[in-house]
């Protein structure tokens, strides 16, 4: 373990929660289904660092780091018990308030899942980690939020599931500093680079990764358990049939490929009768 002051931090997060920012694991229904900074839900507008709510949050006031740009692992902490209420406000196509039937029994099964990974997690974590300390181990970067340093962005440790409602044409690295920052830790995980971490803090470093990485594998696990036991479904009248995910892949693949090969041969056509009128006019 990092510290043995983890399970300390545990139970203030999880009292914090309740009696600072009135959160709960599982959030109540009824959470706003848009998907901006300007409409948070009171219990997320702590998570805004141009927010009078940050400036007094949990994180920032840690006396340990109070003078220090706040305590990374009790942002961390915070942030995966409110994990639901993220999900809720920026990935409402899956987790809002809407669902019904088996949408409704899988959204359920993720969250419980969710809020169990991020026990075992919070357990976890070492009584503190200032942004001073992660600042310099990972590079100052300005524009990333909200510490002005990379955290979550390497492909190899995070989640091949995303937390965020995005445009088709959208792709992961543009949604980094598109919110708040906190909503894309529950997919992206915590970990941050080592490169620039002095001799004597890279132990300490690579076990904060290490620990990014087990929650990610195990909060991936979960929600394809959930997925696995609540499939996803269409409605064809009369009847609803289950969709099978490979051979659909499998079949679009499929009609891909038949469009390219008919294109293909549609501009072969083409060419041999273009050259086929040339040489005759050439005759």
């Amino acid at each position: 373990m990092i510290n043995t002051k983890g399970s300390h931090l545990a139970r203030v997060v999880l009292v914090s929660l309740v009696s600072l920012l009135g959160l709960t694991m599982i959030a109540p229904a009824g959470i706003a289904q848009s998907r901006g900074i300007s409409d948070l839900p009171e219990q997320l507008k702590p998570y805004d660092p141009d927010s009078q709510e940050w400036a007094d949050s949990p994180w920032m006031a840690m006396p340990a780091c109070r003078d220090r740009g706040g305590d990374f692992a009790v942002w961390v902490a915070y942030s995966l018990a409110a994990t639901p209420t993220f999900l809720r406000h920026y990935q409402p196509s899956l987790f809002g308030d809407h669902l019904t039937g088996q949408d409704l029994e899988r959204r359920d099964a993720i969250l419980q899942g969710f809020q169990d990974v991020a026990l075992r997690t919070i357990n976890g974590l070492p009584g503190s980690l200032c942004v001073a300390d992660a600042r310099q181990w990972a590079t100052p970067n300005p524009a990333m939020k909200p510490f002005g340093f990379a955290w979550g962005t390497s492909a190899d440790s995070q989640s091949d599931f995303a937390c965020t409602d995005r445009a088709l044409t959208s792709r992961r690295q543009h949604e980094l500093n598109r919110n708040v920052g906190a909503e894309r830790l529950a997919c992206d995980g915590f970990a941050i680079s080592c490169t620039a971490a002095p001799e004597e803090d890279l132990e300490r470093c690579a076990e904060w990764n290490s620990l990014s990485d087990r929650y990610v594998e195990s909060f991936e696990a979960a929600r394809a358990d959930a997925i696995g036991r609540y499939p996803a479904a269409v409605t064809v009248a009369p009847t609803t049939t289950e969709i099978n995910w490979r051979s659909l892949t499998y079949a679009l693949i499929g009609v891909a490929v038949l469009l390219v090969l008919g294109t293909a041969s549609a501009v072969v056509i083409i060419r041999r009768k273009r050259r086929a009128r040339q040489g005759s006019a050439a005759q």
